[in-house]
């Protein structure tokens, strides 16, 4: 574990370890962030605005984060708790809580954002125009949830 009073560049590659072991570790994590994926893509299909990219980047800010800290409160309870109790199930049932809050929440803005009927021919023709786009992005945001788990089996040795 580092220092307390470490560089300023040592705490960001502490970070980025952090995130690429909820990335790697946490299959909802990986939801959330395939989801962000198809939000950003609907953002720059409906031409979005300033104000609406800052509602977008808060609000995949906010579900990340909870999935985040969620993650390190189930681990911690882990790792405190090693028999099963009721204060550590509410713990995680509590944390877990929290994240299906943000993401109902975060669900309720892009519906509002994104929720724009009239617009709808026009998006479609859009991908329809250029369809590798859409597909390209589909398949990142799939890679980004699957890409992790079959490469976790391979090295197992497990079959897919």
């Amino acid at each position: 574990m580092p220092k307390k009073n470490q560089r300023f560049s040592s705490s960001f590659v502490c970070a980025l370890a952090g995130l690429g072991a909820a990335y790697l570790g946490e299959r909802n994590f990986r939801r959330h962030l395939s989801c962000a994926v198809l939000v950003i893509y609907g953002g720059f299909l409906f031409g979005f605005e300033s104000g609406q990219w800052i509602a977008v980047a808060l609000t995949i800010g906010v579900v990340l984060f909870a999935e985040l800290i969620n993650t390190a409160l189930e681990r911690m309870t882990d790792f405190f708790c090693a028999e099963q109790s009721d204060i550590a199930r509410a713990v995680k049932d509590i944390s877990a809580g929290g994240v299906l809050v943000c993401a109902v929440s975060a669900a309720v803005v892009g519906a509002v954002l994104l929720w724009q009927p009239e617009r709808f021919p026009e998006i479609i023709d859009q991908m329809i125009a250029a369809p590798l786009i859409p597909a390209l992005v589909a398949s990142a945001a799939f890679l980004i949830v699957r890409l992790p788990d079959r490469m976790g089996k391979e090295k197992r040795g497990e079959k897919q």
